[in-house]
């Protein structure tokens, strides 16, 4: 791993590394992060594609894109497909929600929402999420893509498993003309008031922490840290250990250390739990 860090002070013993003349190494920290993600509506341009913001906020600006017009009685479907997206422009479905509908009747505007289920996703740093609006009058499930928002890059490397609950605000028209009703129907984003978001948006981000050579070698005793305030300890009799990094493991719940250690001048590998 590379010793050149931002933080040059140990987090352990907090000397530096440039007075004190040792190596700076890094252990990661891997946490997951929990958002609700706005369907903005103002636009940037990610991996190569052009869309409406998939932000951290609401913005302040209202779309109201048109679904249809109809004088039968019609039924308006809505449907929310997530993808990946790397930093060549493929994408990669991730995941697709249910199918949520709105039916003919008086003029109104209301918040329709599904869930969609997200697998365990391994993604590149430089990967982005994309999500689509599909919506349609009498058609289920609905084929026509409506609005497409994307996130910034989210330099992680996983999303984790999760359901996330959809968001569509929507707005229906009833109007008299020509002696009959004629029945509108409209997706609507972008305010705080018209917020159509995604809920429960996680994704897995690692965390560095420096440290320095000496707090990381140990001749004899092995390693035991004291780290994010999780104490962990392993000893390795009469052996030379270096601790390489640090991950958190979801199905233990506890922090994984990955070291190399030396056995008679051979280097080993490996993870302790």
């Amino acid at each position: 791993m590379t010793n050149t860090y931002k933080n040059k002070y140990c987090y352990w013993c907090g000397k530096s590394c440039i007075d004190n003349g040792i190596d700076i190494k890094q252990c990661l920290k891997s946490s997951i992060i929990n958002e609700t993600r706005w369907m903005r509506s103002d636009t940037h341009t990610i991996n190569g594609l052009s869309a409406y913001k998939l932000g951290t906020e609401a913005s302040n600006s209202l779309v109201e894109i048109t679904i249809g017009n109809s004088n039968s009685t019609p039924t308006c479907y809505y449907m929310t497909k997530v993808y990946k997206r790397d930093m060549s422009g493929n994408e990669t479905l991730i995941a697709e929600g249910a199918v949520v509908s709105y039916n003919y009747g008086a003029n109104s505007t209301t918040t329709l929402s599904n869930t969609l289920n997200i697998p365990e996703t391994n993604l590149e740093d430089t990967d982005c999420i994309v999500v689509k609006i599909y919506a349609n009058l009498n058609i289920n499930p609905p084929t026509t893509l409506r609005a497409t928002f994307v996130s910034e890059v989210l330099n992680t490397n996983k999303l984790p498993v999760s359901t996330v609950t959809i968001y569509y605000r929507v707005r229906r028209t009833k109007a008299y003309i020509g002696g009959e009703y004629l029945y509108g129907f409209y997706y609507r984003f972008g305010t705080s008031t018209d917020n159509s978001r995604i809920e429960n948006f996680n994704y897995q981000q690692e965390i560095s922490v420096s440290l320095c050579s000496f707090c990381i070698k140990f001749p004899t005793v092995g390693v035991m840290y004291d780290w994010m305030g999780i104490v962990a300890n392993y000893a390795l009799s009469n052996k030379s250990v270096i601790l390489n990094k640090i991950v958190y493991n979801e199905e233990t719940g506890k922090y994984d250390v990955y070291f190399t250690y030396y056995d008679n001048d051979m280097a080993r590998e490996g993870w302790v739990a």
